[in-house]
């Protein structure tokens, strides 16, 4: 097998769930690349767990080359904590108070909105339940891919899919369009889009400081709105900039 020495538990549940759907082959190399899942017809699914920006020049690779691509990006909005030492045995468990939306997961995409709209690519966001699982450490260490601001004393040792929630797929512009609440589907102001993401997610079961800190990122969806050109500066409200969808 190619690639899959690094692979968690829900990366290679997610592979091989997509191959079964799709009839389709695991790690197989096309032109330059690994492709996660390779159909009958060539086409490729990437299931992502993390940066949705590093597939940026695979996409483009597999669009040039009249290919489709779909990027299978799973959301752990409940997420199970376990933690184990060393040697195997149980230290903790915990549920994580972070219940993180697709508002936050926008962060891992900002290299991809010149893709989003194009003939033959897909992004299908999963809202799942996972299982994390923690190996405590003697000593405060980085990641492998260095991604830690401040060294903690536990490394994920692996994540584990416990139940699939919803499906969102992005393939239109309506599909991203849709990520604005509705009564804001035509002009709004970032203050604005602040205040209805929070109450929509509120109504929605987060709690306040769970719906308030997805709604925080409005500022990324407006801005890969903007890059995308569904949306255009329309002048202003009060000392706020209006935002007006196309």
């Amino acid at each position: 097998m190619i690639n899959t020495y690094n692979e968690t538990s829900l990366h290679a549940v997610l592979k091989k769930m997509y191959a079964v759907e799709d009839d389709s082959l695991t790690e197989q190399k096309y032109g330059p690349f690994i492709l996660d899942i390779q159909t009958k017809n060539g086409d490729a699914v990437e299931i992502q767990t993390a940066n949705i920006s590093s597939l940026a020049k695979k996409t483009e690779f597999m669009l040039q080359n009249k290919k489709k691509i779909k990027i299978v990006h799973p959301v752990a909005l409940n997420k199970t904590i376990k933690t184990i030492r060393a040697d195997g045995s149980l230290l903790s468990m915990r549920k994580s108070a972070n219940h993180p939306t697709i508002y936050p997961a926008l962060r891992s995409m900002t290299k991809m909105y010149p893709y989003f709209l194009k003939e033959g690519f897909t992004l299908e966001v999963l809202y799942v339940e996972e299982l994390e699982i923690r190996r405590k450490t003697e000593n405060k260490i980085q990641t492998l891919n260095k991604s830690r601001r401040h060294l903690k004393d536990w490394i994920v040792f692996d994540k584990q899919l416990v139940e699939i929630y919803e499906k969102k797929v992005f393939k239109t512009k309506a599909d991203w369009i849709n990520l604005l609440p509705v009564e804001y589907r035509k002009e709004f102001t970032k203050p604005q889009l602040q205040k209805a993401l929070t109450e929509q997610l509120m109504n929605e079961g987060h709690t306040k400081s769970s719906a308030a800190k997805n709604a925080s990122y409005n500022p990324l969806l407006v801005w890969l709105l903007l890059k995308m050109g569904l949306v255009k500066e329309s002048g202003k409200s009060g000392r706020a900039k209006l935002y007006k969808v196309i």
